[in-house]
């Protein structure tokens, strides 16, 4: 995980026509160079915390994994110290390098290793737990958001967004599984999960 100014934000997500906004979200500017209105729909994150738990991991999981995930904290967070040791401990177990976290934009990065792409999807996970659980602002975006898709979190609730109508309908399907089983994992964490056990089971010598 890296710390991003505002204008090195910007630099990635001129790929998929983003731009970090005036507050601190982010916007989607159309090939033409206008800003475009996504389309969005919004959800109240439960507040049972297993049921939190395993519907961040879900929420985390509806962008694709690609390159990068970029993850901006809007200027109206504000968060006590002992809240903010703790999404350092989140990010980064404890370094004085990530102090003052709120002022930056936060970068992750991806390695086509499966199993270590997994792992910093579950970070990001965490995070969006984070945020549900106080109800800061936050918004994160990946590198194969090519049709304006991102999350935005504020007070509680999950914005899904896109520049078009069509994109959105795999999170409303994410939704429609959550109402019928909030407890059950996402398939990519069963899949991490089961990679676990396996190793703990049959140690490498």
């Amino acid at each position: 995980m890296k710390l991003l100014t505002t204008e090195e934000t910007n630099d990635y997500l001129k790929s998929v026509h983003m731009s970090v906004g005036n507050y601190g979200q982010l916007r989607y500017v159309s090939d033409g160079g206008s800003q475009c209105t996504p389309r969005w729909f919004n959800y109240r994150a439960p507040r049972d915390s297993a049921e939190l738990f395993t519907f961040s991991q879900h929420v985390a999981g509806w962008l694709h994994t690609d390159k990068w995930k970029i993850f901006t904290i809007d200027n109206a967070t504000t968060l006590t110290p002992d809240q903010e040791l703790l999404l350092q401990f989140i990010i980064s177990g404890y370094s004085h390098e990530f102090d003052h976290i709120c002022k930056n934009n936060l970068l992750f990065t991806f390695s086509n290793n499966k199993k270590e792409d997994a792992k910093t999807d579950i970070v990001i996970s965490y995070l969006v737990f984070f945020f549900l659980l106080f109800e800061a602002h936050g918004y994160l975006t990946s590198s194969k958001s090519m049709g304006g898709e991102h999350i935005g979190v504020q007070d509680g609730f999950v914005y899904f967004m896109s520049a078009k109508n069509e994109n959105l309908l795999g999170a409303r399907t994410i939704l429609d599984n959550i109402k019928k089983a909030p407890l059950r994992e996402p398939e990519w964490i069963s899949e991490l999960n089961a990679a676990y056990q396996a190793e703990k089971e049959n140690p490498a010598t």
